[in-house]
């Protein structure tokens, strides 16, 4: 299986990220998008991103960071908690 991946700006540079998960708001046409990169010290993040400019926001409405927190928990819980 392939790993999805998105490209981010960073402080002018353009990096890879692998994605884990995303989830789509068809009604204000927002990407959520919950990211890692394998290959360092397996941090998760959780951004809105903008395909077209390739940038990240801090999720700061409270809504959304409500259903970022529950597609973890949901996927903890199928996991056994190993996430």
């Amino acid at each position: 299986m392939d790993i999805k991946k998105i490209s981010i700006m960073e402080n002018g540079t353009l990096k890879e990220y692998d994605v884990l998960f995303t989830i789509k708001n068809e009604i204000e046409n927002k990407l959520l998008v919950i990211y890692t990169d394998l290959n360092s010290n397996i941090d998760i993040y959780a951004a809105s991103y903008d395909e077209k400019t390739k940038e990240i926001k801090y999720i700061d409405n409270p809504a959304d960071q409500a259903m970022v927190e529950k597609a973890i928990s949901i996927i903890k819980e199928k996991l056994g908690g190993e996430v």
